[in-house]
């Protein structure tokens, strides 16, 4: 659910979509009406009559982004419980939410330059508008590519499927924008090669050593080796259930 600004917004366009729709269908439905009256038909520019409704519906549909870039660098909706950043751990932990917090004073600058501009935002006959907008635009490009990179910066060197549970788990809860979403994507098919790779190693282990597993000294020889057979199945029964367990990430990969 969006915040009651988006809520409005939305509401807004769906007004001028359907009432263009309503005109259209009016004016088929009076055209059937008249077959043969041609004199009675709708003949008017639609251009012209719905210049100014799809200027204000195109309007809504820019601000709606402003409010999606500010769910997403800013973390501000009407379901988030404050809008702090959760806990990243790691040694990088500490790297990866200062670099958040950048991000956020970039966008809010942003935010701060559309609040001052001198003319009424909702106002489609001023033409302003367009240069500002896409100055903003660009410039949360910008931030979505900054964005990325510090995802991807958090999983460099994650060798554990645990690790990189956790860490798709947190971007999947921050990820809103389209951009920031097929990188989550991205990021889950990786881990899931993570985990086939893992079953890999773990099989050639298991081939490698079975006549012989890696005992200790004081470990008997038949009880010993069943219980390392039995310690890569649980490695591998462990893992295959944190994936199974993850459930804020994409149903559709998780298949």
């Amino acid at each position: 659910m969006g915040t009651i600004t988006q809520v409005a917004l939305e509401e807004s366009i769906q007004c001028g979509v359907l009432w263009k729709r309503i005109y259209r269908r009016t004016a088929a439905a009076i055209c059937t009406a008249h077959i043969d009256a041609a004199e009675e038909h709708w003949t008017f520019d639609d251009a012209s009559i719905f210049a100014q409704i799809d200027a204000f519906v195109q309007r809504c549909r820019d601000l709606l982004e402003v409010c999606e870039g500010q769910i997403q660098f800013c973390r501000r909706s009407s379901s988030a419980k404050g809008n702090s950043l959760p806990q990243f751990g790691g040694t990088r932990g500490n790297e990866i939410t200062k670099s958040f917090i950048e991000i956020q004073v970039q966008f809010e600058k942003q935010i701060d330059r559309l609040r001052s501009l001198e003319y009424e935002i909702l106002d489609v006959k001023t033409s302003h508008w367009h240069d500002d907008y896409n100055v903003f635009k660009n410039s949360v490009k910008d931030l979505e590519v900054m964005y990325t990179n510090v995802m991807n910066t958090a999983f460099e060197g994650v060798k554990r499927v645990s690790d990189a549970v956790a860490i798709l788990e947190i971007y999947y809860s921050l990820a809103k924008r389209d951009a920031i979403k097929r990188c989550v994507e991205k990021k889950t098919v990786d881990m899931y090669l993570l985990f086939i790779h893992a079953i890999e190693d773990i099989r050639h282990d298991f081939d490698e050593n079975r006549r012989a597993p890696p005992l200790r000294n004081n470990e008997p020889h038949w009880a010993g080796s069943a219980l390392w057979a039995k310690s890569l199945a649980q490695t591998v029964q462990d893992s295959w259930s944190l994936l199974q367990g993850a459930t804020l990430l994409p149903v559709s990969q998780q298949k």
